[in-house]
């Protein structure tokens, strides 16, 4: 069964490094919001799409419209 790894490292790089995500904590109501948390986010994200998501694709694949 082939395995789905999301590019967690280049989802990183754009997040924090080019779109500067971190200044999003400095709206109202966005104090909390940290690196740490956005990336605990994305690896749960990163989960569901490879436990979840991708085996559904899988199917469909197969099995067409």
């Amino acid at each position: 069964m082939p395995i789905y790894n999301p590019p967690l490292d280049n989802i990183r790089f754009v997040l924090h490094e080019v779109l500067n995500a971190e200044s999003l904590s400095q709206l109202p109501g966005y104090g909390e919001v940290t690196r740490d948390l956005m990336d605990q986010i994305i690896e749960e994200g990163a989960k569901i799409c490879g436990e979840v998501l991708f085996p559904l694709n899988q199917s469909g694949d197969k099995e067409g419209c």
